[in-house]
């Protein structure tokens, strides 16, 4: 994940697509540059069905999301806490489960997994 402020896409960006394609080995890769209100995707490759890229190819991204979560959040904490509940922030926010009203933040970016503890 590149992050931060550009120009409008260009020449350069693609290349820049196409250099990180080449030093991660990453057989397809979707990305989109943005300035502003403009929005442009440069897609490269193919996905691990063997079928062309496109600005809709869904990717496994594993627990990326913490890390673009954090990414978003961490410069608005001027405004909020990461321990404030979510509602705080967004009273529309809803869960499926009512017992679990108390998410926040940094509760989010942990595993829902539960913890295993070894015996001695």
């Amino acid at each position: 994940m590149l992050v931060g402020r550009t120009a409008p896409a260009c020449a350069g960006d693609q290349e820049l697509i196409d250099d990180y394609r080449s030093v991660y080995g990453a057989p397809g890769v979707a990305a989109a540059v943005i300035d502003g209100s403009s929005v442009e995707t440069i897609v490269r490759g193919r996905d691990e069905d063997d079928s062309a890229v496109t600005p809709r190819t869904p990717f496994r991204i594993a627990s990326l999301n913490k890390s673009m979560t954090a990414t978003a959040i961490m410069p608005l904490t001027d405004r909020f806490s990461v321990d404030d509940p979510v509602v705080k922030v967004l009273p529309e926010f809803k869960t499926a489960d009512p017992h679990h009203t108390k998410i926040t933040v940094r509760s989010s970016s942990r595993s829902s997994r539960p913890h295993e503890t070894r015996s001695s």
